[in-house]
């Protein structure tokens, strides 16, 4: 991976900066990461950690640019998942963008190819539209020069104003019809019988607007249709809808905004003026755990980064992944994973419906508490090397062993999206950096695999862009958005 001297020297200031305020000296936090050199400063390990993950990255991609594609077992338990290879390419072309790799690196010129060729060609699913949405936008991205001495996460706040994003007219036409398709692959429903859903939100596919659109492929003479998935156990959950909002605010930032709304309005039955993020936000509030316990805080010390602190009315409401499917236990627990994913999603409708008629005085409260609550939750069943887990009330392993790395890219894009350095007396990112460098010592060439056994694949290449993604604090900012922080920061 190439990155410049000065950002290295950036980045080693900035975390140099943090441990300094925080009274803890990097070559202290360096030894407690187990099998790493304890002369190297803290900030050099997350460098060396970073650059070994880029370069296993790129020697799994294809000849034909991909990194490769889904196999194994899929949720309904049949012998094959998914066949996924559109996300498979576009999420590490897209992370290792946010990592420094140039986009005239080999891998990225050889991958965007792909893309370009194959995004019309093969099944898309949610996951799949956001991830390519997420890609073009970081290719279109250029940023603000640094400032001399600028502190690393400062940076990234200016960039998230000043940053100009240039989508280049050849690619648009190929965003647009990706955006107009992760727009109509919105459910309406929940898809089997479950009281108190309300709103819209995304699954994998939706097969009606597929039929829809490959009719239409037929009739204008397209020697392929469109390829749909289908969804099982129902329409919404919680992890494709928070993808489905991140792909939607990649396009906002690549200038197409009016065209989502343009696009929404489109469905049948979108009166005008709605937005669609009104719809999805309403979903978001109504999978919440209606009531929690009280946190009590615990956090005393005088300390001038940006923390989280629970209030007294703060109540521990987490999400998990489809809490109205019963039939189906696992779908029930709330996690760190579906409660990141939760937190996110709400803090993205709020960005984007701050100055709408429909978000009432009423429903921003509404949507604060729920954001409140939510970190509430990570605050009171905080963890970094599992996915924390709750059932019926109670805390239970049951499940913390999967998705680990996807949760601790949740904490990264949660922490990072609302602004704050701790959850409590938690720095979160410190935490994670460490329980991450540990791990990548167990693995053969730098990759990070929590290997949970659902025997789907590539999910070590999975596992190593959420990795890198958090060491990266790769998330945009959106300073104002969350209210929430305390403490003098």
């Amino acid at each position: 991976m190439q990155f410049t001297r000065s950002r290295s020297r950036v980045l080693a200031r900035f975390l140099v900066a943090c441990f300094l305020v925080a009274g803890t000296s990097p070559a202290v936090v360096a030894q407690q990461v187990p099998g790493k050199d304890p002369t190297k400063s803290f900030p050099d390990l997350v460098r060396t950690a970073v650059e070994k993950g880029v370069a296993w990255l790129k020697k799994k991609q294809q000849p034909e640019g991909n990194f490769g594609r889904s196999t194994g077992l899929n949720y309904a338990g049949g012998s094959n998942t998914y066949p996924i290879i559109i996300g498979n390419t576009a999420f590490p072309l897209y992370t290792m963008l946010k990592c420094g790799v140039p986009k005239d690196d080999p891998v990225m010129v050889k991958g965007f190819e792909f893309l370009r060729k194959k995004c019309q060609e093969d099944v898309r699913t949610t996951y799949e539209l956001a991830a390519c949405l997420m890609a073009f936008e970081e290719f279109s991205t250029k940023k603000p020069d640094r400032k001399r001495d600028e502190r690393e996460f400062e940076y990234k706040k200016r960039c998230a104003t000043e940053s100009r994003v240039s989508l280049a007219a050849a690619d648009k036409p190929l965003v647009m019809e990706i955006l107009a398709d992760l727009i109509g692959i919105l459910n309406d429903g929940p898809g089997v019988p479950a009281a108190g859903v309300v709103g819209k939100g995304w699954r994998y596919g939706n097969s009606g607007y597929t039929r829809a659109k490959s009719d239409r492929l037929a009739r204008a003479g397209a020697p392929k249709p469109m390829v749909g998935v289908g969804n099982t156990a129902g329409d919404m959950d919680i992890s494709a809808t928070q993808f489905g909002l991140l792909g939607l605010k990649s396009a906002t930032r690549m200038g197409l905004r009016d065209d989502i709304k343009r696009i929404y309005a489109t469905r049948p039955g979108v009166k005008a003026g709605a937005s669609i993020y009104y719809d999805v936000l309403l979903y978001l509030l109504c999978q919440q755990e209606q009531e929690g316990p009280v946190v009590a805080a615990k956090n005393e010390e005088k300390d001038p980064r940006r923390t989280f602190v629970p209030a007294p009315a703060d109540q521990a409401r987490g999400w998990s992944y489809m809490p109205w499917h019963t039939e189906e236990e696992s779908h029930c627990r709330q996690t760190g994973s579906m409660t990141t994913a939760g937190v996110c999603a709400v803090i993205l409708c709020k960005s984007e419906l701050t100055n709408h008629s429909a978000f009432t005085s009423k429903l921003r409260k509404e949507t604060d508490r729920a954001i409140r609550d939510g970190i509430a939750w990570l605050s009171l069943h905080y963890v970094v090397d599992r996915n924390p887990t709750v059932h019926l009330g109670a805390e239970t392993n049951r499940g913390a062993g999967s998705n680990r790395y996807y949760y601790l890219y949740g904490l990264e894009r949660m922490g990072v999206f609302g602004d704050f350095d701790k959850i409590d007396t938690h720095d979160w990112y410190v935490d994670g950096a460490t329980a991450l460098l540990g791990d990548q010592k167990k693995a053969t060439e730098g990759e990070w695999y929590w290997g949970w056994g659902g025997g789907r694949t590539p999910e070590d290449e999975h596992d190593t862009c959420f990795a890198l993604l958090f060491l990266e604090k790769a998330s945009i900012p959106m300073p104002g958005v969350v209210e929430i922080t305390r403490g003098p920061g």
